[in-house]
């Protein structure tokens, strides 16, 4: 299903963790989602790392058109592997999405049997105007994402305008989500991605097209630790 990490302090033998899902986007399981789980793990959550499409070892790539379908299946297999786990607490989960995998973090609906415990969600950098759209067309009458919903974007990303951002976090709060908008000034698409070569790369953006990315190393480690923490204390408010 993914890659399960537990944090590494003693437990008491009858004791369980909350956990997270770190739902990846076309590129796959890299130091973005390392960075995340780290701090996840010292926080004292189980932390399961999902690739959205699994990668093949030739190194092909996703599907040439993504699947609205078999995103959802990949996070609802990951929350059914969790309640499984004998160390985990399988009455709330979090879930935190890079690009395209934050369309089946933010489209998850508590109607469904697979996502009914998801009560925290953290959208990086989702593609907030194709986002938008795929809510409109998931129908006014479907119930909004359980819990609150931190959103996060560069300010001056392209596929995540401050507009769209905005907008979608009105969209989740008239649905009845306490949503949140966190923009970083000077940055851009993909902040987090491991620097290479000139400090720049490509990767596949949340509606399918190559978006370049440039690496803040500084922020990166930033954004992680704000993403942990409002998992946290979403977790702590749904366990009381």
């Amino acid at each position: 299903v993914g890659l399960l990490t537990l944090p590494g302090t003693a437990r008491h033998p009858h004791q369980t963790m909350p956990a997270v899902v770190l739902l990846n986007d076309a590129a796959g399981m890299d130091q973005r989602s390392f960075r995340y789980a780290e701090q996840l793990r010292h926080a004292g959550f189980a932390v399961l790392d999902v690739e959205l499409y699994v990668l093949s070892m030739d190194g092909a790539g996703p599907p040439a058109a993504f699947d609205r379908a078999h995103e959802a299946a990949r996070l609802g297999r990951a929350l059914r592997a969790l309640r499984r786990h004998p160390d985990v607490d399988f009455t709330a989960f979090a879930a935190i999405g890079f690009g395209r995998g934050a369309h089946a973090v933010a489209l998850a609906s508590s109607a469904n049997d697979d996502t009914r415990d998801l009560v925290a969600r953290v959208l990086l950098y989702p593609g907030c105007g194709s986002l938008g759209a795929a809510l409109r067309e998931a129908g006014e009458g479907s119930p909004a994402p359980s819990g609150p919903v931190l959103i996060v974007h560069g300010g001056d990303d392209g596929a995540n305008t401050q507009t769209d951002c905005e907008t979608l976090a009105a969209r989740l709060a008239v649905a009845g989500s306490e949503a949140r908008v966190i923009r970083y000034r000077g940055a851009g698409y993909g902040w987090d991605i491991p620097s290479a070569g000139d400090g720049t790369t490509l990767l596949e953006g949340p509606d399918g097209q190559r978006t370049r990315a440039m690496g803040w190393p500084e922020l990166a480690e930033m954004s992680a630790a704000q993403a942990a923490a409002f998992v946290a204390a979403a977790l702590a408010r749904a366990s009381r």
